[in-house]
């Protein structure tokens, strides 16, 4: 599958996607990878998933919910 999900995410402009250890709402999260330097990265973080043999780009809407979970917030209750 790995495979599959490199050739979607050079198909979407990246270079690569590594899988993520979270997963959502019955998908497996992966990141896409750009690895050129001097690329200014502007707008949402996406995410591919994959569900079965479905690969697609995340929306804004759940890379937002996605990435609250991969990098929960790590505030402490003290102020």
């Amino acid at each position: 599958m790995i495979d599959a999900v490199k050739r979607f995410a050079r198909s979407c402009g990246y270079d690569s996607a590594k899988p993520s250890k979270t997963k959502w709402n019955g998908y497996d999260v992966y990141e896409p990878i750009y690895s050129k330097s001097g690329v200014a990265f502007t707008g949402y973080p996406y995410v591919i998933l994959v569900k079965g043999k479905e690969i697609r780009m995340s929306t804004e809407e759940e890379s937002l919910k996605i990435l609250s979970i991969m990098y929960p917030n790590e505030e402490t209750e003290e102020e």
